[in-house]
């Protein structure tokens, strides 16, 4: 599988959203219904739309880059396997794309706290 590539400052920082990135209602509002039927291209914009999102969402939960980099692969393959369900909710993409990553991050949480005990 492909990894996401972010842009990051001098200091390893991600840098800010740009403007196409931080109104992402605007850009994205059919990216899902795209997905579910199949559309390449969308998985792309689903990507370049949301990849800064999770990816800061995964380093705020993670303790490396590697563990960040698997835990946002793991989101998005959630994303593209419960796309069809966006369909039968009241939800915006962006609130659906967001549930979805926290209760994956959860998850992650839990399995290393496991781990540690």
């Amino acid at each position: 599988m492909k990894q996401l590539s972010l842009k990051t400052d001098y200091y390893g920082k991600i840098e800010p959203f740009s403007s196409r990135q931080t109104n992402l209602k605007v850009h994205s509002s059919n990216a899902l219904q795209r997905v579910v039927q199949g559309d390449r291209s969308a998985i792309k914009k689903c990507i370049d739309n949301y990849g800064n999102l999770i990816w800061s969402m995964a380093k705020k939960f993670t303790d490396s880059t590697e563990d960040a980099e698997a835990v946002t692969q793991e989101i998005f393959l959630n994303i593209w396997r419960y796309a069809a369900r966006f369909k039968e909710t009241n939800f915006d993409e962006l609130l659906f794309i967001t549930i979805i990553a926290r209760r994956q991050l959860r998850k992650y949480s839990e399995k290393v706290n496991q781990q540690i005990n």
